[in-house]
Protein backbone atom coordinates (compact mmCIF):
# COMPACT_ATOMS: atom_id res chain seq x y z
CA UNK A 1 0.00 0.00 0.00
CA UNK A 2 2.55 2.48 1.12
CA UNK A 3 5.11 1.29 -2.58
CA UNK A 4 1.74 2.41 -4.32
CA UNK A 5 1.01 5.85 -2.89
CA UNK A 6 4.83 6.35 -3.26
CA UNK A 7 4.46 5.83 -6.79
CA UNK A 8 0.88 7.49 -7.22
CA UNK A 9 2.85 10.34 -5.50
CA UNK A 10 6.14 10.83 -7.91
CA UNK A 11 9.68 10.65 -6.89
CA UNK A 12 10.43 14.48 -7.00
CA UNK A 13 7.54 15.11 -4.12
CA UNK A 14 9.31 12.47 -2.10
CA UNK A 15 12.54 13.62 -2.48
CA UNK A 16 11.03 17.35 -1.46
CA UNK A 17 9.71 15.96 1.35
CA UNK A 18 11.78 13.26 2.54
CA UNK A 19 12.99 14.92 6.14
CA UNK A 20 9.21 14.82 6.74
CA UNK A 21 8.78 10.93 5.57
CA UNK A 22 11.98 10.14 7.53
CA UNK A 23 10.47 12.04 10.72
CA UNK A 24 6.73 10.04 10.37
CA UNK A 25 8.88 6.51 9.91
CA UNK A 26 10.84 7.35 12.88
CA UNK A 27 7.57 7.98 14.76
CA UNK A 28 5.96 4.61 13.40
CA UNK A 29 9.31 2.81 14.57
CA UNK A 30 9.07 4.42 18.14
CA UNK A 31 5.46 3.82 18.69
CA UNK A 32 5.83 0.03 17.71
CA UNK A 33 8.84 -0.52 20.11
CA UNK A 34 6.64 1.06 23.29
CA UNK A 35 3.54 -1.65 21.99
CA UNK A 36 6.20 -3.91 22.36
CA UNK A 37 7.40 -3.25 25.64
CA UNK A 38 4.45 -2.17 26.78
CA UNK A 39 3.49 -5.70 27.83
CA UNK A 40 6.60 -7.20 29.17
CA UNK A 41 6.13 -5.84 32.67
CA UNK A 42 2.81 -7.55 33.17
CA UNK A 43 0.66 -4.36 32.68
CA UNK A 44 -1.07 -3.52 29.64
CA UNK A 45 -1.74 0.19 28.92
CA UNK A 46 -2.58 -0.28 25.01
CA UNK A 47 -6.21 -1.50 24.94
CA UNK A 48 -6.89 -4.88 23.80
CA UNK A 49 -10.06 -3.24 21.45
CA UNK A 50 -7.51 -0.89 19.81
CA UNK A 51 -5.37 -3.63 18.45
CA UNK A 52 -8.77 -4.79 17.57
CA UNK A 53 -9.96 -1.78 15.90
CA UNK A 54 -6.68 -1.79 13.48
CA UNK A 55 -6.95 -5.29 12.35
CA UNK A 56 -10.64 -4.16 11.17
CA UNK A 57 -9.10 -0.78 9.80
CA UNK A 58 -6.69 -2.38 7.86
CA UNK A 59 -9.20 -4.63 6.49
CA UNK A 60 -11.43 -1.88 5.11
CA UNK A 61 -8.76 -0.40 3.36
CA UNK A 62 -8.44 -3.65 1.75
CA UNK A 63 -12.15 -3.95 0.95
CA UNK A 64 -12.31 -0.45 -0.30
CA UNK A 65 -9.63 -1.01 -2.79
CA UNK A 66 -10.35 -4.25 -4.06
CA UNK A 67 -14.21 -2.74 -4.45
CA UNK A 68 -12.60 -0.18 -6.55
CA UNK A 69 -10.64 -2.87 -8.06
CA UNK A 70 -13.63 -4.75 -9.71
CA UNK A 71 -14.28 -8.31 -9.19
CA UNK A 72 -10.35 -8.81 -10.75
CA UNK A 73 -10.04 -8.19 -6.62
CA UNK A 74 -11.85 -11.65 -5.16
CA UNK A 75 -8.53 -12.43 -3.15
CA UNK A 76 -8.27 -9.16 -1.81
CA UNK A 77 -11.93 -9.17 -0.67
CA UNK A 78 -11.32 -12.70 0.79
CA UNK A 79 -7.89 -10.86 2.46
CA UNK A 80 -10.26 -8.08 3.75
CA UNK A 81 -12.79 -10.06 5.35
CA UNK A 82 -9.96 -12.36 6.88
CA UNK A 83 -8.47 -9.42 9.01
CA UNK A 84 -12.28 -7.93 9.55
CA UNK A 85 -13.79 -10.93 11.15
CA UNK A 86 -11.28 -11.53 13.96
CA UNK A 87 -10.93 -7.84 14.38
CA UNK A 88 -14.95 -7.45 15.09
CA UNK A 89 -14.31 -10.68 17.04
CA UNK A 90 -11.37 -8.97 19.11
CA UNK A 91 -13.21 -5.88 19.83
CA UNK A 92 -16.48 -7.01 20.47
CA UNK A 93 -15.35 -10.33 22.90
CA UNK A 94 -17.87 -9.43 26.27
CA UNK A 95 -15.18 -11.33 28.56
CA UNK A 96 -11.52 -11.05 28.51
CA UNK A 97 -10.24 -14.18 27.18
CA UNK A 98 -6.83 -13.44 26.39
CA UNK A 99 -6.08 -16.91 24.73
CA UNK A 100 -9.10 -16.95 22.63
CA UNK A 101 -8.14 -13.23 21.11
CA UNK A 102 -4.61 -14.47 20.57
CA UNK A 103 -5.59 -17.58 18.93
CA UNK A 104 -7.50 -15.39 16.42
CA UNK A 105 -4.69 -12.65 16.08
CA UNK A 106 -3.09 -15.82 14.88
CA UNK A 107 -5.24 -16.97 12.35
CA UNK A 108 -5.64 -12.87 10.91
CA UNK A 109 -1.56 -13.25 11.13
CA UNK A 110 -1.63 -16.74 8.62
CA UNK A 111 -4.59 -15.64 7.06
CA UNK A 112 -2.71 -12.01 5.57
CA UNK A 113 0.34 -13.62 5.08
CA UNK A 114 -0.52 -16.60 3.16
CA UNK A 115 -2.23 -13.64 1.26
CA UNK A 116 0.40 -11.48 1.04
CA UNK A 117 2.72 -14.61 -0.58
CA UNK A 118 0.20 -15.31 -2.74
CA UNK A 119 0.14 -12.01 -4.41
CA UNK A 120 4.37 -11.69 -4.22
CA UNK A 121 4.32 -14.73 -5.88
CA UNK A 122 1.81 -13.93 -8.63
CA UNK A 123 3.06 -10.66 -8.88
CA UNK A 124 7.11 -10.80 -8.32
CA UNK A 125 7.50 -6.77 -8.44
CA UNK A 126 11.03 -5.72 -7.95
CA UNK A 127 11.52 -6.63 -4.30
CA UNK A 128 9.45 -9.81 -4.44
CA UNK A 129 11.97 -11.96 -2.50
CA UNK A 130 12.43 -9.61 0.17
CA UNK A 131 8.57 -9.05 0.81
CA UNK A 132 8.22 -13.36 1.01
CA UNK A 133 10.79 -12.92 3.52
CA UNK A 134 8.63 -10.32 5.23
CA UNK A 135 5.53 -12.68 4.74
CA UNK A 136 7.18 -15.12 5.88
CA UNK A 137 7.80 -13.66 9.25
CA UNK A 138 3.99 -13.17 10.13
CA UNK A 139 4.23 -16.90 10.50
CA UNK A 140 6.58 -16.78 12.81
CA UNK A 141 4.14 -14.34 14.54
CA UNK A 142 1.34 -16.36 14.20
CA UNK A 143 3.47 -19.11 16.46
CA UNK A 144 4.00 -16.92 18.77
CA UNK A 145 0.30 -15.89 19.25
CA UNK A 146 -0.85 -19.63 19.10
CA UNK A 147 1.97 -20.08 21.96
CA UNK A 148 2.13 -18.17 25.39
CA UNK A 149 5.65 -17.85 24.84
CA UNK A 150 7.97 -15.18 24.72
CA UNK A 151 4.89 -13.36 26.77
CA UNK A 152 2.02 -14.63 28.04
CA UNK A 153 -1.77 -14.66 26.18
CA UNK A 154 -2.38 -11.81 27.61
CA UNK A 155 0.49 -9.79 26.20
CA UNK A 156 0.71 -11.81 22.85
CA UNK A 157 -1.41 -9.33 20.93
CA UNK A 158 0.76 -5.98 21.60
CA UNK A 159 3.76 -7.67 21.64
CA UNK A 160 3.03 -9.11 17.95
CA UNK A 161 2.11 -5.89 16.58
CA UNK A 162 4.85 -4.53 18.13
CA UNK A 163 7.38 -6.78 16.51
CA UNK A 164 5.43 -6.35 13.20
Amino acid sequence: MVQLALLLVGMQAVQRHWRTLAVIGAGWVALGLVVAIDPLDGVQDIAMRTLGALLVIEGAAIAVTALLAGWRGRLWIAHAAALIIPGLMITETPWRNFVLISVLFGLALVADGTFRILSTLLVRFPGWRFALVASGLEFVLAVLAFTPWPVSYQATVPFCVGIA
